[in-house]
């Protein structure tokens, strides 16, 4: 988390759209922080830390304001190159695209023993186990903060299934974090992962997002999964209206 999302001390009533905010930007030049602060009803204070974001926001992309919490996203709707509208998640459901992602991962997730690896602010299942760096989420839901790439202390064959949302793209070593985490999967065991699908929706691409470090494809997580011993159960031939695809694998009872 960047320390200017400590800083701001923001009313935990505030929310403030992405439109609202481009509006804001474009007031802020030729406006008072007072002037602004009697229209928002907002302390002085509290326009001088929305400022200080704006100012900083060119580099950031758009942002909007959720209960206080400033967050940057880099876009909030666009159209696929299908024709499917989408819209930013993070908008909604504080950056974390597991509440649109468990509807189909639910049916799958069976035992106690599972972890959601990449967590952030909402498991994708209240008892499951939590893992995330921390980086980039003040109020990280995670049980254990670390690398995702490097599961260390825990056993092999320690979780019934291993799910992650949107965590794998920003692994700068996937072939690492993709042998982990099979390696922690029970034999019999689900690995279900959601991913943007760069090829057909170009705005999750790295070059178009910094924080994305690689761009997955269902072909190449397959090849993934042939290596690791892990044998296909679902995979999508088509982005959803998020630009995601999910790829579900059972881990093989006996390495080939």
């Amino acid at each position: 988390m960047s320390p200017y999302y400590r800083d701001l001390s923001l009313p935990s009533d505030l929310d403030i759209s992405p439109d609202d905010c481009d509006l804001l930007a474009r007031v802020f030049p030729q406006t008072s922080d007072w002037e602004i602060s009697e229209k928002l009803g907002l302390s002085v204070k509290h326009v001088q830390s929305l400022r200080w974001c704006f100012e900083r926001k060119i580099a950031r992309g758009k942002m909007y304001v959720l209960r206080g919490v400033v967050t940057y996203v880099p876009v909030d709707r666009g159209v696929t190159r299908e024709g499917v509208s989408w819209q930013n998640i993070h908008i909604q459901h504080g950056e974390n695209s597991t509440y649109y992602a468990r509807p189909r991962a639910v049916k799958y997730l069976e035992g106690d023993r599972g972890v959601d690896i990449g967590c952030g602010l909402e498991k994708v299942m209240g008892t499951c186990w939590g893992i995330d760096n921390g980086d980039d989420f003040e109020g990280c839901v995670a049980d254990d903060f670390r690398d995702a790439s490097d599961l260390t202390g825990y056993l092999v064959d320690q979780f019934d299934w291993v799910y992650s949302a949107n965590c794998l793209e920003h692994i700068a070593n996937p072939d690492d974090a993709m042998s982990e985490w099979v390696r922690v999967l029970q034999p019999g065991g689900i690995l279900f992962l959601y991913l943007p699908w760069p090829d057909k929706e170009p705005v999750h691409s790295c070059k178009a997002l910094p924080q994305h470090t690689w761009d997955p494809t269902p072909d190449l997580m397959k090849r993934y999964f042939v290596d690791l011993g892990v044998d296909l159960v679902e995979c999508d031939d088509e982005i959803d209206e998020y630009g995601e695809f999910i790829i579900v694998g059972r881990k093989k009872w006996v390495r080939m």
